[in-house]
């Protein structure tokens, strides 16, 4: 599914240049559960940003199902966002003034489907994160974990079948973060690829692979499954 060759990325940061990838070789197959962990600043975050088509590497290559991502234009690969990806992070990036159904619906303005069908698809998905009773309730009126499942919600109203989670779960308390875990994992179980970037050593062993990067590089890779 995706395929990283030499993967390198760097910046400017006031005159100075910062390594945030260093020739990272990696590959990720359909089905998986893979976890990313790394001391804050590894370049976890970035690689993230990288697989999801919106940050263009600055040496090296990246192909998803065997074509190069950044040979497309950027509206192209947004459009391979849109039907292939899902993304999950640890700000919700809820719009403040919508309901949760509003909100759920949002991704589905970007195809045809009329309104009635939005809010059907929107629903369910609300129900799936057993969120059906607060369709109408704004993000102020639920609690933190709650505006996490509208956000898989928003995430998983668009049928991805590849979700990219960043710290999912660093903002929540253990047991609602285990709820999550729990709801990733069953995406997994339906055969979604799930790529999830976390601090947690215990949230990273829920995967079926963990990649270990340090200072941008890949230090491990543990099919701990095996």
């Amino acid at each position: 599914m995706f395929e990283c060759n030499n993967l390198t990325m760097k910046y400017k940061v006031r005159g100075a240049e910062v390594t945030a990838l260093d020739s990272v070789d990696l590959k990720i197959n359909e089905g998986e559960m893979v976890s990313v962990i790394g001391p804050s600043g590894s370049g976890k975050s970035t690689l993230l940003l990288i697989l999801g088509g919106m940050l263009s590497p600055t040496g090296g290559d990246i192909k998803f199902e065997d074509k190069n991502l950044y040979n497309y234009s950027p509206d192209y690969r947004a459009k391979i966002r849109g039907k292939n990806m899902g993304f999950v992070f640890q700000t919700f990036n809820l719009i403040p003034y919508l309901s949760a159904v509003e909100n759920v619906m949002l991704p589905l303005y970007l195809n045809n489907s009329d309104n009635r069908m939005h809010l059907n698809r929107a629903t369910r998905a609300l129900e799936r994160v057993e969120l059906g009773h607060r369709l109408d309730h704004k993000p102020n009126e639920l609690s933190i974990g709650q505006q996490q499942r509208v956000a898989l919600a928003r995430m998983m109203v668009t049928e991805p079948r590849i979700i990219l989670a960043d710290e999912p779960t660093g903002s929540l308390d253990p047991e609602t973060g285990g709820h999550i875990l729990n709801f990733l994992e069953s995406l997994n179980e339906e055969g979604k690829t799930v790529v999830m970037v976390t601090h947690d050593p215990d949230a990273a062993k829920r995967a079926h692979r963990q990649l270990r990067i340090v200072d941008g590089k890949m230090v491990e890779d543990n099919d701990h499954l095996n």
